[in-house]
């Protein structure tokens, strides 16, 4: 964790998102080489998903247009592996626990872990997932979403 502690040295951090695939995987890229470029201390990578209920319309729109170019869930570990040759700063992915499950919690953590050594969520996964087997082995980090009315 001490990448992204690190990215906030400054008190603050700039953290732009993605989804990733849209318009397309390559255009994915160039972009988050430009959020490099313009000084990004942290990308946030959407991981299209076909039922973003918990978002607005902008990410749910991209999440459809991620999709319908075929954009998978290997397709987005795949671009990060390949990225990570080339930018160190970290990455941290949104996703929701549907992803996960029907990934495969192990697998799904597993690559996660290799490719970005976080995983970002704001879909209210439990706390008791949160504490599982499977994250604490992988010393995957959740990071919570908090706004006006979380508890």
């Amino acid at each position: 964790m001490s990448r992204i502690k690190d990215a906030f040295k400054r008190g603050k951090a700039f953290i732009p998102f993605i989804t990733c695939g849209d318009p397309d995987i390559n255009t994915t890229k160039e972009i988050i080489r430009e959020m490099v470029k313009n000084g990004a201390d942290i990308i946030e990578l959407g991981i299209p998903f076909s039922d973003p209920t918990a978002e607005g319309p902008v990410i749910q729109e991209a999440n459809e247009r991620a999709l319908s170019g075929k954009v998978t869930t290997d397709d987005v570990f795949e671009m990060v592996k390949e990225l990570r040759k080339e930018i160190q700063i970290p990455f941290v992915f949104m996703t929701y626990a549907n992803v996960v499950f029907s990934y495969g919690t192990e697998e799904f953590l597993k690559k996660a872990k290799n490719r970005s050594k976080a995983i970002d969520e704001y879909n209210k996964w439990t706390d008791s997932f949160c504490r599982t087997y499977h994250m604490k082995k992988r010393k995957i980090f959740l990071i919570r979403a908090i706004n006006t009315e979380s508890t």
